[in-house]
């Protein structure tokens, strides 16, 4: 077995899924993967490969996307339906290309 499949055995499948669902919530933020590629300093083929699931979201990955949109760190292992809104709208304010973000869910805009 392999040095980087030793590690996947170490954390959890569930923590792979909510990242998942978080970077597909980030993607929904900013409307495109291309978008969120640029915020991140990614590449959005990289960004594409872990939503499509081709990819998982390491740990490197997680806290590099964290710091690049200034959210909390450990954001995205902790399921989107208890993440803080607030972290939410601090990637939006810092994204000048942005104008509308779910201040609480998806029916609450703000603009």
């Amino acid at each position: 077995m392999t040095i980087a499949k030793q590690l996947l055995t170490l954390v959890p499948m569930e923590t792979f899924d909510v990242r998942k669902r978080n970077l597909l919530l980030l993607v929904k933020r900013y409307r495109r993967q291309q978008a969120l590629a640029d915020a991140v300093c990614l590449s959005v083929q990289y960004i594409n490969q872990m939503v499509s699931g081709h990819r998982t979201i390491g740990e490197k990955t997680a806290r590099k996307i964290e710091k690049a949109l200034s959210l909390a760190p450990g954001w995205m292992d902790v399921d989107s339906d208890v993440a803080a809104p607030r972290d939410l709208m601090k990637v939006v304010a810092a994204n000048d290309d942005l104008v509308k973000v779910a201040a609480v869910n998806d029916d609450d805009v703000v603009e």
